[in-house]
């Protein structure tokens, strides 16, 4: 009779902390964050609205939100300052630093966002195993999961063990922290710290 007990107690229990995982799987799925299957240590990086809400821009007095793993801020750069970085990356040609924050994160380290040439945001981070983790990405719009990547192309003739297609924006086939030399027929690193 105990053994039944327990083969059902354990059976309930199984399926209850299966729910569970459904239901928060769920949640951090559709909460808006730009980093949806990347993991930073636990911080989260959203587009935000004038009311700090996730949202598909940051237009209209919103900006791009970096939370921690307990939903504190560690970094905020507003519209202004992102417009500005645009501008100036259109003018110098070089990148622009939009953001870089007074707390320090894992490995010691701020978390920065800037502005690329080619288009993107980049913020760099450390991980909690002291990792750089460059996520990109091109716009703000709401995803439940990593845009999906484009075609698969060949990998660029030279290319080494430093490439792949990363779905998060990289669209020359290198790792985040990674680019494509043209000059040197493979993957560089270029460490914007």
């Amino acid at each position: 009779m105990v053994s039944r007990i327990n083969r059902y107690t354990a059976g309930i229990f199984v399926l209850a902390i299966l729910l569970v995982g459904q239901v928060s799987t769920a949640a951090v799925a559709q909460d808006g964050r730009i980093n949806a299957g990347v993991y930073i240590g636990g911080a989260n990086v959203y587009c935000v609205n004038a009311s700090r809400q996730a949202s598909d821009t940051y237009a209209n007095g919103g900006g791009i939100l970096v939370l921690d793993q307990n939903a504190q801020e560690l970094l905020f750069v507003p519209e202004a300052a992102i417009n500005t970085g645009i501008a100036q990356v259109a003018q110098t040609g070089q990148y622009a630093t939009l953001g870089v924050s007074e707390r320090l994160w894992y490995g010691g380290a701020p978390v920065a966002l800037y502005r690329l040439t080619s288009d993107e945001f980049q913020l760099n981070a450390f991980d909690n195993y002291e990792k750089l983790v460059e996520l990109r990405w091109t716009e703000c719009g709401l995803e439940s999961a990593p845009p999906a990547a484009a075609p698969a192309a060949p990998p660029p003739e030279g290319c080494d063990e430093h490439c792949r297609n990363w779905a998060l924006g990289t669209n020359d086939g290198c790792l985040p922290g990674w680019d494509w030399a043209e000059n040197e027929q493979r993957c560089v690193f270029k460490n914007l710290y």
